[in-house]
């Protein structure tokens, strides 16, 4: 009761209404637990006050009387009796709601009647709703209550509400019986709103009684819409000659929504030649209306291309609306050998649109046709920058040197900064003598120093691989004055790694500005050609330069590299000492050379502090260096006890890469040292001798080994990948140990190495049994293997909670399937329900069609000039499966082995190779 207080008409309750409220609480209370009472001469007064309350002015009261009379124990008929009479009556919807509900719950023949009754006088439509909610809840086993709800349900049919009839007609659609069915078509046939008629009819087909013979004949003809585009729907999904009959007809249709639909369904339908496509072409030709036609170009577009197909596009190409030209433009891309369509396109760059003059051009670059080019020329005058963008990168990407000149007039004539820009990328990315001069022209001989700056930007994207931008930067360099210029112009060589440039580089290391210098000396990072370190004598004594000297010595690397940075040795800066070891450790010295780096290096040492950081990197530069006293050396440090024992496990490696006669015995000696950095180093230096003995101690030794020594074990083993039981020994260890860390490092070591079952076993421990960790692992390692039945496990991991392992799974999908949905992972269940039973090949050579790389098979010779198209692609996965059929065809490995890193280096590696072989 005192939920309803709010009703009241004035905020101040009187006395006299407060009392009443209570009092009505206290005999609501009294008529819940009078079953547990014994029957009072003041129940049917009760009862009387409740009745009485259905008739008050108050609606709380008459809602609050209604739920007290629906659990009266006595008297359900009489209670049934006048709530119905009070809904009949009823003006509010609240009221009647809860009234409905009373009769609902008494849950007898007669409160079911009363509700039969209201379902064709109560006026509010909530409570005729509220009346099939809560009769449709009655149970088969409760027969006679079941007939009345019938009755109800079938009088709701005719309701005026539509909202209403639909509720009784899908009531009738979950009763699974003949005489529902028949209720449902009698909806069919005889409701007056279309709206129910329509939906009658999409019930009446989930229906196991449907009958499909007598379905179009009985509602085909129906002058509603909505009823005709029902029965279209549903024929449209058979695909037999019925449903194309009735496509055909309802191309003829009055309504417009109607023959959307049908052109919609007739995609379905289409065969080459058939009626349907006939019908199609002929609607091209006579339809008015904007939708249907927009709709029938939009279809038409998907077909193969036909002749008859191409004149209705073109034809619409002429249309006054903008959205039937734009649906046209684009289905001609098909159409490259056409010159009519061609040049239907080409007299678009006058359209008054934007959007159709840009997609006009977009659709012309992707022709790609030589007549396409020229007539894509002229849309690089245009102003508008959605126009320009497009054809300028159409044009780049085609690499059409035919449009040169057009491009260059383009850029005289451009008054904005931004499409003098849009031009010089394009003329940048074609190349060739004449796109060079013209840059020349343009900008980078301007006087003015900043327009040089941005025009050296511009060309600096485009320089890897193209021979003319690079000899116009080269041209500018030799002549360029001002310093900032120089150090963009050095900076975008420095992509470049070719004797030439790197000579010119290497000659501005005497620049009197130390700005370029240092900008020199990092663009010369890795250089191939070793000519140019004699020049690194003018910059290695400047104090300033000489860290960035050592590090870009040490990558060029060489002897010549190392004798200029081996006086560092003695230098009193750690970094450059350490710098000075790596040259050593990485120059590939012999004889003599080798000899006195050796014994230079054992000098510097004895003035260093024992067990630091250098003497530890020393003793592995010896190992990596060799030379005589490098063995007498290392012995000495292990077999010094008071050596620290880190430097006594690297002084054991460095003797196995120096092939010391008597490693394997010494290695032996120091497997059970209780220093676990000796023991370590005594595992690995094992490993690297490669021999027999050796392995099998290290695999006798992996069961058994302390926690601390086995990834150290792991990766002596992997390194010994095709020894005999080495993959057996990981596999039964992985599967056995309990050690976190050592399925980590086995997992790890499995990693893009061959073996008939690891993608199996990868597989095995990507289930959910496993911890993130190794399941993330373990997914990683699966992207070098195309193993299909993979798939499901890695689609169910994309839902995963853990960031990282979606991450993974996304990668390692993209990897081994050669797709890439980006983020939007739902993409990938789609993909997979059309691509669930084609097998791997067919898969990843369908991943490269979405690349625009076209293979007839994977291991086909011929493919190599595809795949190395591949190798420039934007998407990692189509990299990393170029590089990966590469290798197998031509049993060749230049590198690129991990994603998500961009390796350009071993991108490069590649590159370089198939240009130089035949």
């Amino acid at each position: 009761m005192f939920s309803r207080i709010h009703v009241f008409n004035s905020p101040l309750v009187s006395a006299s209404r407060v009392t009443s409220a209570i009092a009505g609480l206290c005999l609501l209370l009294l008529a819940t637990s009078i079953g547990l009472a014994k029957p009072r001469s003041s129940v049917d007064k009760y009862f009387s006050r409740l009745v009485s309350d259905l008739s008050s002015d108050e609606t709380g009261k008459r809602i609050d009387a209604a739920k007290a009379l629906s659990a009266y124990p006595k008297n359900k008929k009489m209670a049934a009796l006048k709530i119905g009479e009070a809904l009949a009556q009823e003006r509010v919807e609240v009221a009647a709601v809860a009234m409905v509900k009373g009769l609902a719950d008494i849950k007898t023949p007669e409160s079911y009647k009363e509700l039969l009754l209201a379902i064709g006088r109560v006026n509010k439509s909530k409570a005729r709703l509220k009346i099939l909610e809560l009769t449709a809840k009655v149970k088969p086993g409760e027969k006679e209550l079941s007939a009345i709800a019938f009755d109800i349900w079938t009088k709701a049919l005719s309701d005026p509400h539509v909202k209403v009839a639909r509720s009784a007609v899908k009531i009738f659609s979950r009763r699974r019986e003949p005489r529902a069915y028949e209720m449902i078509l009698r909806a069919a046939n005889t409701a007056k709103d279309p709206r129910v008629r329509a939906y009658a009819v999409s019930e009446a087909t989930q229906s196991k009684h449907f009958r499909k013979d007598t379905f179009v004949k009985n509602y085909w003809g129906d002058k509603a819409e909505e009823v005709r585009l029902e029965v279209l729907g549903y024929m449209a999904k058979g695909k037999d000659k019925a449903g194309a009959k009735m496509v055909r007809d309802a191309l003829k249709d009055k309504s417009e929504r109607v023959r959307v639909e049908a052109i919609r369904a007739a995609g379905a339908y289409y065969v080459e030649d058939t009626p349907v496509m006939t019908d199609l072409v002929a609607l091209g030709s006579r339809e008015e209306s904007v939708e249907v036609r927009s709709m029938l170009l939009n279809t038409l577009g998907n077909f193969p291309p036909t002749g008859s197909i191409e004149r209705v596009l073109i034809v619409n190409l002429k249309s006054p609306s903008m959205k039937v030209r734009m649906e046209a433009i684009w289905p001609l891309h098909h159409y490259k050998e056409s010159k009519k369509a061609i040049k239907a396109l080409g007299e678009l760059k006058k359209d008054r649109n934007i959007a159709a003059r840009s997609l006009a051009a977009r659709t012309l670059a992707a022709m790609g046709t030589r007549d396409a080019i020229k007539r894509l020329a002229p849309f690089v005058f245009d102003k508008e920058e959605g126009v320009y963008d497009p054809a300028y990168e159409g044009l780049s990407d085609l690499g059409a040197r035919d449009a040169v000149k057009s491009i260059g007039k383009s850029i005289e004539q451009a008054r904005d900064e931004r499409h003098k820009i849009e031009g010089l990328k394009a003329l940048a990315k074609i190349g060739g003598a004449q796109a060079v001069r013209l840059i020349d022209q343009a900008l980078l001989g301007n006087p003015d120093p900043d327009i040089r700056k941005s025009s050296i930007r511009v060309v600096a994207q485009q320089v890897l691989g193209n021979n003319a931008t690079i000899n116009a930067l080269l041209k500018r360099l030799a002549v360029e004055e001002e310093p900032a210029i120089v150090r963009l112009i050095v900076k975008a060589l420095g992509q470049v790694k070719s004797p030439k440039v790197e000579l010119a580089l290497a000659r501005l290391l005497g620049h009197p500005d130390s700005l370029v210098v240092e900008a020199a000396i990092l663009a010369l990072r890795g250089a191939r050609s070793r000519k140019i370190v004699p020049a690194f004598n003018q910059v290695i004594g400047r104090q300033s330069m000489q860290v960035a000297a050592a590090e870009t010595l040490v990558s060029i690397g060489g002897s010549a590299a190392a004798g200029l940075v081996s006086g560092f040795l003695d230098h009193r800066s750690r970094t450059l000492r350490i710098l000075a070891l790596s040259a050593l450790a990485g120059s590939n010295a012999k004889g003599d050379r080798r000899d006195r780096f050796a014994s230079q290096m054992v000098r510097a040492l004895e003035g260093w502090k024992p067990g630091s950081r250098e003497v530890l990197y020393a003793v592995e530069s010896l190992g990596l260096l060799g030379g005589t006293q490098a063995i007498d050396f290392l012995k000495e440090k292990l077999e010094n006890k008071e050596t620290k024992p880190k430097i006594r496990g690297a002084a054991l490696i460095a003797l196995a890469r120096l092939q010391d006669k008597e490693i394997i015995a010494r290695a032996n000696a120091f497997l059970k040292d209780r220093s676990g950095e000796v023991r370590a180093g005594a595992i690995r230096a094992l490993g690297i001798t490669r021999d027999p003995k050796a392995i099998a101690t290290l695999l006798a030794l992996l069961p058994r080994a302390a926690a601390s020594d086995q990834k150290h074990l792991v990766a002596a083993l992997a390194g010994n990948w095709e020894a005999e039981g080495v993959v057996e020994a990981l596999v039964a260890g992985l599967k056995k140990t309990k050690i976190v860390a050592t399925q980590h490092a086995i997992l790890d070591a499995m990693i893009g190495k061959p073996g008939k079952g690891q993608p199996a076993l990868l597989t095995e421990y990507i289930s959910t049994k496993q911890t993130e960790p190794i399941r993330i692992r373990a997914t990683k390692g699966l992207m070098y293997f195309k193993h299909k039945e993979a798939i499901p496990l890695l689609l169910k991991s994309l839902s995963h909670r853990n960031a990282k392992l979606r991450k993974a799974s996304r990668q390692t999908l993209e990897m081994m399937t050669n797709f890439t949905f980006g983020s939007f992972d739902a993409g990938w269940d789609e993909w997979w329900k059309d691509y669930k039973e084609k097998s791997m090949d067919e898969i990843v050579l369908e991943g490269f069609k979405t690349h625009r790389i076209v293979l007839q098979s994977l291991t086909a010779t011929e493919n190599r000039k595809a795949l190395t198209k591949g190798l420039e692609a934007f998407e990692a996965c189509c990299r990393f499966n170029a590089v990966h059929y590469l290798r197998k065809i031509t049993g060749q490995n230049h590198g690129y082995d991990y994603h998500p890193q961009l390796n350009y280096q071993g991108l490069e590696a590649w590159k370089q190779a198939l240009r130089k072989s035949p």
